[in-house]
């Protein structure tokens, strides 16, 4: 009787490894989704660090996984999604957001230079 709960339980276990290892294009997509939501995560922990450098580097990494995905996802869906009538729609929204964070990053360094510019011109006036 243990022989065989043990056989079923490793037997369960591989085919459980298989999965993982051979998902398919369900778990494709996640693994491709969770890997852009990574980045996105890092960007926020950067940004409320407070380190300018890392958060665009971050942000960068996420807007290039995003296209990536997108554009696979528009002309192929992954099998999860496939039946979403909204689906490009919310693809090309986060991509909007991810642009308007970028421009905002952007303005907010240019604005630090600035009044480091003026507060120095200020100094010595």
């Amino acid at each position: 009787m243990f022989a065989r709960t043990a056989a079923k339980a490793a037997a369960f276990t591989f085919a459980l490894a298989a999965t993982s290892a051979f998902g398919g294009p369900f778990r494709d997509a996640e693994n491709e989704l969770g890997q852009a939501y990574a980045d996105y995560l890092t960007a926020l922990f950067q940004t409320n660090q407070k380190d300018r450098t890392a958060t665009d580097a971050a942000l960068a990494a996420f807007e290039a996984k995003w296209a990536a995905l997108s554009a696979t996802w528009k002309s192929a869906p992954p099998p999860q999604y496939a039946d979403d009538i909204k689906l490009t729609e919310t693809l090309d929204a986060v991509a909007r957001i991810a642009g308007k964070a970028q421009a905002a990053l952007l303005t907010h360094v240019l604005a630090l230079r600035l009044i480091r510019i003026l507060g120095k011109t200020a100094m010595f006036s």
